[in-house]
């Protein structure tokens, strides 16, 4: 990864080889990562000049994908689940900053893949249907664990995100169509 000014300038190295998927705290004093030199994806938090890295989930037998820090700093939501990532085996899972055990959030056994969290209540994420059918949006109250989809229609989401506060999201939408010819 490389870290350049926005005013432009030389692009400098920043958190090194292996790490991947960066995303900053909402104070934007820290940023959390996966790091992935041997595919192990522990994750790690370090300081905003990506310095003085320590380990909060140590590597495992499951994949750990994109971070992203609640609007609040007080949780990390993440994609957690078995290769390969294809098939309807991941889930949204959280961790405290801090470390400790990760709780999973959702136990839909699907594809599940982008994260965007809109308040301390309310995390949206693309994920397909246990159908297979989709991907579509759903979104997932942390605290109760209640996951609704909120999409529908004819589309297909294929990412979603939020900007840094949360006023407006940014989606890839397919609309696919049929044509007997």
């Amino acid at each position: 990864l490389l870290l350049m000014d926005l005013i432009g300038g030389t692009p400098r190295p920043f958190l090194g080889e292996g790490a991947n998927i960066p995303a900053w705290s909402p104070d934007g004093t820290r940023l959390v990562y996966v790091y992935k030199p041997n595919r192990d994806d522990p994750m790690l938090i370090a300081d905003r000049t990506g310095a003085n890295a320590h380990q909060i989930l140590p590597p495992g037998v499951l994949k750990n994908n994109n971070p992203v820090w609640s609007p609040d700093g007080q949780w990390i939501y993440f994609v957690r689940g078995s290769e390969p990532q294809d098939e309807m085996n991941m889930n949204v899972w959280r961790l405290r900053p801090s470390g400790g055990s990760p709780e999973q959030l959702t136990n839909q056994h699907a594809a599940v893949n982008f994260l965007a969290p809109l308040d301390t209540r309310t995390l949206l994420y693309v994920a397909r249907a246990e159908d297979w059918s989709g991907p579509w949006l759903w979104a997932l109250n942390p605290d109760t664990r209640i996951i609704r989809r909120i999409s529908s229609g004819l589309e297909v989401y294929s990412s979603i995100d939020a900007d840094a506060d949360r006023r407006r999201l940014v989606a890839t939408i397919s609309k696919p169509t049929a044509n007997l010819a």
